[in-house]
């Protein structure tokens, strides 16, 4: 019987039609195969986490991105009044507890009361710190309080233990964060620094840090070290002047080992920087304030936690920079956090230069949205 050609067309159709189920379910099992195969190779680790931060960091305002970058303490009398006001209106993000904090009230009640504020005021978390080095810097001295120095601590054990109990301590006041250890190599009993570092070679300064650093995370609490790329034996007392160091570029790699070593083997959350100025790196700013030397971290040693800046109030800065020129250059050049212990005149200062910056174009939106991802990033570790 002869075919006619509508037939022979739906034979053709019918054909291609079960040739393209074939070729589309082999391409099908192919692919499932490959995904079950990355899937079923592929570390945990290295599976991509989950962005909370972006849909957070959207829906904030520029107000709220910079208050998140002011970590404050206020050294007089009524400094909690002060501190939540500014809290609630500037939208501060961290404050630090001085001695006046303290002084007639139990740290934890202290703590619970600016936590408190914060939460009514402001969804984002809130970070409380404190300089308790231990030695001559220690800002609690309750009778619990381990005050062990770091000149004390004889090996990495010790270390260890001192950072544990302490952080501990710390914790269950309602601490998260301390500015601590910390890291330069100090030699000379002339230097400003010289009762709150530790004692031998680098070697063993690099042992002793990490073991601090390990010792404040299994307790819970944010370590700093500090101060980025570091004193020297010669330094003067920066609190009150601006230190100079002649040290070049050569050289640079062997005088910042302890914070290399450190920062590649324990990357502690926070590093704070140190007003220093080097004018054979940089002839402009000193580190705290330099783009190459704030950068450096980020280049050269890989360093991907929060930056901050040592005290944007201490003489080093203060007799060389205005308020607003100093907090403007210390964003350019890499700061995620300014601290800032200082009168509620001079923070506000530096927060409205802050803003101005970014409403003019001095400062770019995305410079600040890389630190405030940062710090929401350090927060949520913490499950604040």
């Amino acid at each position: 019987m002869k075919s006619t050609p509508s037939k022979i067309f739906l034979g053709l159709i019918i054909t291609a039609a079960i040739l393209c189920l074939i070729y589309f379910s082999r391409q099908t099992t192919v692919t499932e195969t490959k995904v079950m195969t990355q899937v079923a190779n592929a570390d945990s680790s290295e599976q991509t986490p989950i962005d909370t931060i972006s849909p957070k960091l959207q829906n904030m305002s520029l107000e709220e991105k910079i208050g998140q970058m002011f970590l404050i303490g206020i050294y007089v009398n009524d400094s909690n009044t002060q501190l939540e006001k500014l809290i609630t209106e500037e939208k501060i993000g961290s404050v630090m507890l001085m001695k006046p904090n303290i002084t007639k009230q139990k740290v934890s009640d202290v703590t619970k009361r600016l936590r408190t504020i914060a939460e009514t005021t402001n969804h984002i978390p809130f970070l409380i710190s404190v300089d308790q080095e231990g030695g001559i810097v220690a800002r609690i001295k309750d009778a619990d309080s381990d005050l062990t120095s770091q000149p004390e601590i004889k090996n990495a054990e010790q270390a260890y233990d001192v950072a544990l109990a302490r952080g501990r301590e710390l914790h269950e006041k309602g601490i998260d964060i301390n500015f601590a250890p910390v890291l330069e190599y100090v030699t000379s009993s002339s230097s400003f620094l010289y009762e709150r570092v530790f004692r031998g070679s680098k070697e063993n300064i690099i042992s002793l840090g990490e073991s601090m650093v390990r010792g404040y995370r299994d307790a819970g609490i944010i370590s700093t070290v500090k101060h980025f790329p570091g004193h020297d034996d010669t330094s003067v007392d920066s609190h009150k002047n601006l230190p100079v160091s002649n040290i070049d570029s050569r050289d640079l790699a062997e005088y910042t080992r302890t914070f290399r070593e450190v920062i590649k083997n324990e990357k502690p959350p926070m590093v704070m920087t140190a007003h220093v100025s080097f004018p054979k790196i940089d002839p402009t700013y000193p580190a705290t304030l330099s783009p190459i030397l704030v950068g450096m971290l980020r280049t050269d040693l890989d360093y991907t936690g929060v930056i901050i800046s040592d005290d944007m109030n201490m003489g080093a800065i203060t007799k060389s920079f205005g308020v607003e020129k100093a907090a403007i250059q210390a964003v350019l050049a890499g700061n995620d956090i300014l601290l800032y212990v200082a009168t509620t005149e001079t923070i506000k200062k530096a927060y409205r230069a802050l803003i101005s910056a970014v409403q003019n174009g001095q400062i770019s939106k995305e410079r600040i949205d890389e630190s405030v991802y940062r710090i929401l990033k350090l927060k949520e570790s913490k499950d604040l």
